[in-house]
């Protein structure tokens, strides 16, 4: 699952690349601080990912897990207004969410 995750970040960074090459004025103006906005928000999102898993394990692993996960991507494209690389991304990201029985 991590190795998707991984997929879906590089697909929306070469998407936002490319669309800030081809529109410039839309390229931010200021970076965040790896240190200390960056590292620390990845930090949380890892630990709040890991206890996702553990406390969803059973949701995942049964046979409605693909559709009630199509309805939730579904549900957050629409409320978060996802742009066609953010889309792409979370289309790249959700395959291994639903894991069979180990």
């Amino acid at each position: 699952m991590f190795r998707d995750q991984i997929e879906a970040n590089k697909l929306v960074q070469r998407a936002l690349y490319a669309r800030w090459d081809a529109h410039p004025a839309e390229r931010p103006t200021e970076r965040p601080d790896l240190a200390k906005e960056v590292r620390p928000a990845l930090d949380r999102i890892t630990t709040g990912l890991l206890a996702a898993l553990r406390d969803t394990e059973r949701a995942r692993t049964a046979p409605a897990c693909g559709p009630r996960l199509a309805t939730a991507a579904g549900w957050s494209a629409y409320t978060h207004r996802l742009d066609a690389p953010h889309l792409e991304g979370m289309g790249r990201a959700l395959p291994s969410v639903c894991a069979g029985p180990r």
